[in-house]
């Protein structure tokens, strides 16, 4: 039997010590590095959902929009809060607008809760249910995000770009077939009318979702 070099056993225990060392510390920076992140992320939603919610600090409404949609449970909260308080409108609102877009592709159920809500909602203004149906379309399609000209006209989307999703709650078992219940209610209510051409777009989406789930 060959007994190893005990020269060569040293040199492999003090590098594998060495290494010891090392591996604790570099663990800690990148916990470090990903603690900072997170802590960092809260602060900016946090300031994001002041900002859409009381309009302070003055100036960074553009800022927070452009966050509010990666802010999880927070950001489905303030969007459909904001859906909802705006039900009634008939006429596309650059305000309105702004907001949706920021919630587009945001998988969160109070969101979705909102927009099923004002979607099937008869008394609801128009342009009001037509960005409700853009929320419900973004959550079951992922494959880009609708503009309200797109489901007003009951026209392909189009822009079509790579875009990742964003999580909240998670959304309720079934919302795909209770989306196309809804969807399909409308469009049997509202004939030629851009929330009939939003439910028809929404449809057509859903029953697609479903058929490749069967597959």
């Amino acid at each position: 039997m060959t007994i190893p070099n005990r020269a060569l056993l040293r040199s492999v225990l003090a590098i594998l010590c060495i290494a010891a060392a090392h591996e604790p510390r570099l663990s800690a920076q990148s916990v470090t590095a990903t603690q900072s992140d997170s802590v960092h992320h809260r602060n900016d939603c946090r300031l994001a959902v002041q900002v859409l919610q009381h309009g302070e600090p003055a100036g960074k409404w553009g800022w927070a929009l452009g966050r509010i949609g990666a802010c999880g449970a927070d950001g489905g909260r303030v969007i459909g809060g904001v859906l909802l308080a705006r039900r009634h409108e008939a006429v596309r609102s650059r305000a309105l607008d702004e907001i949706v877009n920021g919630g587009l592709g945001l998988l969160d159920r109070t969101l979705y809760e909102a927009a099923m809500e004002v979607a099937s909602d008869r008394s609801a203004g128009t342009a009001a249910r037509v960005q409700a149906f853009r929320i419900l379309l973004s959550q079951i399609d992922l494959s880009s995000p609708p503009t309200y000209e797109d489901l007003a006209e009951g026209a392909p989307r189009s822009i079509i770009y790579d875009w990742s999703p964003a999580f909240g709650q998670p959304l309720p078992a079934g919302y795909v077939n209770a989306v196309l219940d809804v969807a399909t209610a409308v469009v049997n209510q509202n004939p030629s009318t851009p929330v009939y051409k939003a439910a028809q777009v929404v449809r057509s989406a859903a029953s697609v979702a479903i058929r490749r789930k069967q597959l």
